[in-house]
Parts: C-alpha cells; structure tokens; sequence
C-alpha cells in the first residue's frame, strides 16, 4: 500500500486519483484474487486442449484479414 502512494506521489497527481488508485488495488488486486486469476486461466484438461491445439505442436494461432475470403 505504502508503496503504491509512493509511487503515485511522483507524479504529483491530484488526491482523488491516489484514493481511486489505492481502492483498485486494495478491493480488486489481492493475492487470493491473483491465484483464483491465473487458476482460471492457465488451468485446463488436457482433454479441452486436445479439442483446439495442433495435434503436433499444441499450439495455436489466429489471424485477421482485411477481405474475409
């Protein structure tokens, strides 16, 4: 927290923007919510990959195009 205002308090921003920014930190950014995060995105079935990565790389990719041909 201590240094989240340090940091906010180089940038001589006005009070309004410290307390908006400390707020966010404090009620959306814990390590508990960062667990939960990650978790959600990096933990899938092996059998849900198996559905859309390349049998033989694992791995995908996208494009986009100007004409959808």
């Amino acid at each position: 927290v201590l240094a989240t205002i340090r940091k906010e308090a180089r940038f001589k921003l006005k009070l309004r923007h410290v307390l908006g920014r400390l707020f966010r930190v404090l009620a959306f950014q814990n390590e508990r919510r960062a667990s939960v995060n990650v978790s959600s995105h990096y933990d899938i079935s092996q059998e849900a990959l198996n559905v859309y990565l390349d049998r033989t790389y694992m791995s995908y990719s996208s494009a986009i195009f100007e004409e959808p041909d």
